[in-house]
């Protein structure tokens, strides 16, 4: 059994900090199958898992993420929103329709 299968194991497991740390394994293995996975963090109802995910995808220059990293900008959580608009930057820095991120929440 090798790292990844062992990672695919808590994937999906009911322990946020759990999905979290795989998602920070997932990084920093920078493995070509890990960007799924990191991916579909996008939209665990946990938050912290979302900032993680929003995370790995910056670490491994996902810029196939950045329709989701758009959507993210409306989460229900602030920090969420903030790491979004944060790793959008990133992504583009020479945009020059900034957006302002909602600070309620």
């Amino acid at each position: 059994m090798g790292v990844l299968d062992v990672l695919r194991t808590f994937a999906d497991d009911t322990n946020s900090e759990i999905r979290c740390a795989v998602l920070r394994a997932l990084a920093k293995l920078g493995h070509p199958s890990a960007q799924a996975w990191v991916m579909s963090g996008l939209s665990d109802p946990n938050a912290s898992v979302r900032l993680q995910a929003i995370a790995a995808i910056v670490g491994l220059g996902i810029k196939g993420a950045v329709p989701e990293l758009v959507r993210l900008r409306d989460d229900e959580k602030l920090w969420v929103r903030l790491r979004a608009e944060q790793a959008l930057e990133h992504f583009n820095p020479d945009n020059t329709e900034k957006r302002t991120v909602g600070t309620t929440g």
